[in-house]
């Protein structure tokens, strides 16, 4: 699946409106760098098709929205997320970290919960320990005296 071309005149509909999450690459034809992530990008559009929308933004032909979230350098990728920015990175950076974007957009689609729930989970389990603990210890108290 390919990328969306994204312009100042669907911004609004095509990301900010967006159910599920978008990555916006800001691009520009004459920009090397920008080419060489563009099969990167080409390929998450693939991997994530139905869970996170892939768009492109050429700031030449789009500058009102480049400028409304203040692109200063390309490439820069920006993750959407209910009509606001979770996630970003830019060619300002050292390194654009793919990987990152995978784990947002994971997190940012449920299998956070997932971990979280696991969190709780853990807690839970601990607390219980610790609880049988502390009842044992009011039965006998002399088990605590090692206990500093």
């Amino acid at each position: 699946m390919k990328p969306i071309e994204v312009t100042d005149a669907n911004f609004k509909s095509e990301v900010l409106e967006s159910t599920t999450p978008v990555l916006v690459d800001f691009w520009a034809e004459w920009c090397g760098p920008c080419k060489m992530i563009a099969p990167v990008v080409e390929q998450l559009a693939t991997e994530f098709a139905g869970k996170l929308k892939v768009g492109k933004v050429d700031v030449d032909s789009n500058q009102q929205t480049s400028m409304q979230f203040g692109i200063r350098s390309i490439p820069t990728l920006l993750i959407f997320k209910n009509g606001k920015v979770v996630d970003h990175k830019s060619a300002d950076q050292q390194k654009v970290d793919f990987d990152s974007f995978k784990k947002a957009q994971n997190e940012k689609s449920g299998l956070w919960d997932d971990k979280m729930k696991r969190a709780k989970d853990d807690v839970s389990k601990r607390k219980s320990e610790w609880e049988e603990r502390f009842k044992k210890a009011k039965e006998n108290p002399d088990d605590l005296k090692d206990v500093e």
